[in-house]
């Protein structure tokens, strides 16, 4: 998604009788492009296109079941089980190529159990990762040449693993909990997922979005009155971090979208411009310009797709509504003579009157 026309890959269900669903391709300079199918598939889904175009996903073939894909130039290589499996799936792209997922082993007929990590690339083909514990594997995402993914009985009892030039570590549970699940990894080895952590009243436990830096988990939190989260992806550039919290239950509709910088994790909804009538449920991708894919409803109730671009900030904006106002002045006031503030807005390392004048200055902007 990076770039002056940037790309988003994913998938919607047609109006009609007999549909299913269908991978697409977005450009700014293109619109919306549905991939036309192969012969014999009867669903397809795009997870991912790299920085010069290519995409991978899943699509569903009558004869051969589920397969992974990769989609370059309007031709289709499809991604073959291990021999005697039954389906496969692609989860990731890198910039060179490199294609991460998981595929079946094929175990005593069973086309579902067990399933195992691996990397693909045009040079060498596929390394399977193997099972490290538990029945399955699958390698969720690629960052620089490192792999992340998880291992266990499924993805909701599994752990996370770090595979570094064909060195596996076992990245093990969240703090306080008892799984992890990575989704993204940057270039600088910081990882961001979700694992579930005991909560009262709930004995299995529950899902929280953490980050992974330096060989320990640290939790992101929830939004305000949320009992559930999870992280879905992390900037190279700024480590920001999106993804999804939930209310009480693991109703989607009433999900918000979020944005975690600093220690804070924000409501993407609190910066929707006003009048927009769109609930931002779940934020799915993050690139380095801070541009966000994100899904939810708009004001039919009807499920859609956004890209969400930034816009500057007028100066002396220290709680982010997009004016200058009261607010911030209470904000400013109340951190005076801290030298770790928003409100230091010189940058001087010191809230003091230098900052109350900029922010006079842009009064009402």
């Amino acid at each position: 998604m990076e770039g002056p026309d940037p790309a988003v890959v994913g998938f919607y269900f047609p109006c009609g009788a007999g549909t299913a669903d269908t991978a697409f391709v977005w450009r700014a300079s293109t619109g919306l492009i549905s991939l036309p199918r192969p012969v014999g598939v009867t669903s397809m889904e795009a997870a991912d296109i790299s920085e010069s175009g290519v995409i991978v996903g899943t699509y569903d073939s009558a004869e051969r079941g589920f397969r992974g894909f990769i989609y370059e130039n309007g031709q289709y290589t499809e991604l073959a089980p291990l021999p005697g499996g039954a389906w496969s799936g692609t989860c990731a792209i890198a910039a060179d190529g490199t294609v991460v997922g998981f595929r079946s082993i094929g175990s005593k007929g069973d086309p579902v159990n067990p399933f195992n990590a691996f990397i693909w690339s045009e040079s060498e083909g596929f390394v399977d990762l193997g099972v490290m514990s538990g029945l399955n594997s699958a390698a969720t995402a690629i960052g620089a040449g490192r792999v992340v993914g998880w291992t266990g009985g499924n993805v909701f009892n599994g752990v996370g693993f770090l595979s570094d030039g064909g060195v596996i570590a076992d990245l093990g549970a969240v703090s306080g909990g008892t799984t992890s699940v990575p989704t993204a990894i940057t270039k600088s080895r910081e990882i961001c997922g979700w694992g579930r952590v005991p909560v009262d009243g709930f004995p299995s436990g529950v899902a929280r979005a953490f980050r992974w830096e330096e060989g320990e988990w640290l939790m992101l939190g929830t939004l305000p009155d949320h009992l559930r989260s999870a992280a879905n992806d992390m900037s190279d550039a700024t480590g920001q971090i999106v993804g999804s919290s939930w209310t009480v239950g693991a109703n989607t509709a009433i999900s918000h979208a979020f944005l975690w910088q600093d220690g804070t994790m924000y409501n993407l909804n609190d910066f929707v411009l006003p009048g927009s009538a769109l609930i931002i449920q779940s934020a799915t991708a993050i690139v380095d310009a801070g541009e966000i894919v994100a899904d939810g409803l708009d004001l039919s109730g009807d499920r859609v797709t956004f890209l969400l671009t930034p816009i500057d900030l007028p100066l002396g904006d220290i709680d982010i509504d997009c004016t200058v106002d009261s607010d911030d002045l209470i904000i400013l006031l109340t951190d005076w003579a801290q030298t770790d503030s928003p409100a230091d807005l010189n940058g001087d390392g010191v809230v003091n009157v230098l900052d109350l004048i900029v922010l006079l200055l842009n009064f009402g902007a």
